[in-house]
């Protein structure tokens, strides 16, 4: 048992009291403000979600991006890319589609030519500045009909002379 002040008051009195003996105002008797567990724990399930997604996707895309994986290995993650479509679907494609299409086709460019991987961020900035040009060569939508590969493989004859 605890001494508390009443709140109309300030008379001392037990924390057990239902009102206070003094001037008779109600007491939260046991009554303490409980936090919002349910809040609490929604947030941390929110969190948790999140952070999964993030890691999930992250585990998917971040080798195609860094260049750690094979030739191989590119060539299979890229069978779900845009590399047979059209460049009306890759207009209407989602960024995420592109950068990896865009990924896979210049790690083809750099073993084509022999070149050495480079590091992972400039692998990265690369494949952004790859897929800002192929989506740059359709920005008229003249080319709706042309395959990826093609303005892909002309986009780098152009962006390497």
């Amino acid at each position: 048992m605890a001494i508390i002040r009443c709140p109309e008051c300030r008379a001392k009195i037990s924390d057990k009291a239902t009102a206070c003996v003094k001037c008779g105002a109600p007491v939260a008797a046991g009554k303490k403000k409980k936090k919002n567990r349910g809040c609490d724990f929604f947030g941390l399930v929110i969190l948790i979600v999140v952070i999964m997604v993030t890691v999930q996707n992250r585990e998917k895309i971040l080798p195609l991006l860094s260049g750690e994986v094979s030739r191989d290995e590119v060539e299979e993650t890229a069978e779900g890319t845009l590399q047979s479509a059209n460049m009306a679907e890759w207009t209407e494609s989602k960024y995420e589609n592109r950068l990896a299409t865009a990924s896979a086709l210049l790690n083809d460019a750099l073993t084509a030519e022999g070149k050495p991987m480079p590091s992972p961020e400039e692998f990265k900035s690369m494949a952004e500045e790859f897929e800002a040009a192929i989506s740059a060569a359709n920005q008229n939508r003249l080319l709706d009909d042309q395959q990826v590969s093609t303005v892909a493989e002309t986009c780098w004859l152009i962006m390497n002379d």
